[in-house]
Protein backbone atom coordinates (compact mmCIF):
# COMPACT_ATOMS: atom_id res chain seq x y z
CA UNK A 1 0.00 0.00 0.00
CA UNK A 2 1.23 3.75 -0.89
CA UNK A 3 1.67 5.67 1.64
CA UNK A 4 0.82 8.31 -0.06
CA UNK A 5 -2.99 6.92 -0.52
CA UNK A 6 -3.17 7.10 2.96
CA UNK A 7 -5.29 9.83 5.08
CA UNK A 8 -4.83 10.78 8.99
CA UNK A 9 -8.20 10.37 10.75
CA UNK A 10 -8.79 12.61 13.74
CA UNK A 11 -10.79 11.71 16.81
CA UNK A 12 -13.23 14.38 18.31
CA UNK A 13 -12.73 15.92 21.55
CA UNK A 14 -9.11 14.15 21.65
CA UNK A 15 -5.68 15.77 21.69
CA UNK A 16 -2.03 13.78 21.72
CA UNK A 17 1.08 14.88 22.14
CA UNK A 18 4.63 13.19 22.73
CA UNK A 19 6.07 12.99 26.11
CA UNK A 20 9.66 12.01 26.75
CA UNK A 21 10.53 10.43 29.64
CA UNK A 22 14.06 11.25 31.80
CA UNK A 23 13.72 8.24 33.42
CA UNK A 24 13.98 5.65 30.95
CA UNK A 25 14.52 8.02 28.04
CA UNK A 26 12.19 6.52 25.59
CA UNK A 27 8.96 8.91 23.51
CA UNK A 28 5.28 8.18 24.71
CA UNK A 29 2.35 8.88 22.58
CA UNK A 30 -0.17 10.39 25.06
CA UNK A 31 -3.52 10.60 23.95
CA UNK A 32 -6.69 12.21 26.05
CA UNK A 33 -10.28 12.33 25.60
CA UNK A 34 -12.42 15.03 27.09
CA UNK A 35 -16.57 14.55 27.41
CA UNK A 36 -17.63 17.55 25.83
CA UNK A 37 -20.85 17.95 28.64
CA UNK A 38 -20.39 20.04 30.85
CA UNK A 39 -18.44 17.78 34.36
CA UNK A 40 -20.11 16.34 37.76
CA UNK A 41 -19.62 18.61 40.48
CA UNK A 42 -17.13 15.82 41.45
CA UNK A 43 -15.74 16.06 38.30
CA UNK A 44 -15.26 13.06 35.39
CA UNK A 45 -13.76 9.50 36.45
CA UNK A 46 -10.54 8.93 34.50
CA UNK A 47 -9.74 5.76 32.29
CA UNK A 48 -5.98 4.80 32.22
CA UNK A 49 -5.14 2.73 29.05
CA UNK A 50 -1.41 1.45 28.61
CA UNK A 51 -0.54 0.51 25.24
CA UNK A 52 -2.82 3.38 24.60
CA UNK A 53 -1.31 3.15 20.75
CA UNK A 54 -3.50 0.04 20.50
CA UNK A 55 -6.25 0.36 22.75
CA UNK A 56 -7.21 4.12 23.04
CA UNK A 57 -9.40 4.87 20.26
CA UNK A 58 -11.31 1.76 21.09
CA UNK A 59 -11.71 2.91 24.48
CA UNK A 60 -12.55 6.46 23.73
CA UNK A 61 -15.18 5.55 21.69
CA UNK A 62 -16.93 3.07 23.58
CA UNK A 63 -17.32 5.73 26.60
CA UNK A 64 -18.25 8.06 24.45
CA UNK A 65 -21.14 6.04 23.02
CA UNK A 66 -21.83 3.90 25.79
CA UNK A 67 -22.09 7.39 27.85
CA UNK A 68 -25.15 8.52 25.62
CA UNK A 69 -27.77 6.18 27.16
CA UNK A 70 -26.28 5.86 30.76
CA UNK A 71 -29.10 5.20 32.38
CA UNK A 72 -29.55 2.06 30.33
CA UNK A 73 -25.69 0.81 30.17
CA UNK A 74 -24.67 2.19 33.82
CA UNK A 75 -21.63 3.91 31.93
CA UNK A 76 -20.64 7.76 32.86
CA UNK A 77 -18.81 10.18 30.72
CA UNK A 78 -15.05 9.94 31.74
CA UNK A 79 -11.70 11.24 30.85
CA UNK A 80 -9.94 8.59 28.88
CA UNK A 81 -5.95 8.56 28.62
CA UNK A 82 -3.97 6.41 26.30
CA UNK A 83 -0.36 6.23 26.92
CA UNK A 84 1.77 4.71 24.54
Amino acid sequence: METASVKQVTLSATKEWIMHSRFNGQDYRICVYCPVEEPPAEGFPIIYTLDGNATFAMTSEMIRIQSVRREKTGVVPAIVVGIG
